[in-house]
């Protein structure tokens, strides 16, 4: 009797693991459009610097880059929550995520794209 409960435990855990671990998707696979997509708020200063590099990078071509308010979507809240999202900006750029405001991580992503 032991043995199946402790079996159950484990096998419930695994359960969990499995399903509430985020998605691993490319940007492209977000957006068929995109090489770049942010998910931001209006009000996040960082939010606001990641725009204005991202605009300056793609300034021939700004519809590489997409953007997708979280405050403004439950779609776009919920594929946010999906990827494991705890803050924004959450950056994906190509198929290299990051997280935060950092202008070397997005120059070594977007290294991994064709510009």
């Amino acid at each position: 009797m032991n043995k199946f409960l402790i079996a159950a435990v484990f096998i419930a855990a695994g359960s969990y693991y499995f399903a509430s671990k985020p998605k691993h998707l490319s940007a492209n696979e977000i957006d068929s459009q995109c090489d770049v997509v942010m998910f931001t708020t209006r009000w996040c200063g960082y939010c606001k610097k990641a725009r204005e590099f991202f605009a300056t990078e793609f300034a021939e071509q700004p519809e590489r880059v997409c953007e997708r308010d979280i405050e403004s979507s439950d779609a776009h809240k919920a594929l946010f929550d999906d990827l494991g999202g705890r803050g924004v900006p959450l950056i994906i750029i190509g198929n290299e995520k990051v997280s935060g405001y950092s202008l070397d991580a997005y120059q070594q992503a977007l290294k991994t794209i064709e510009l």
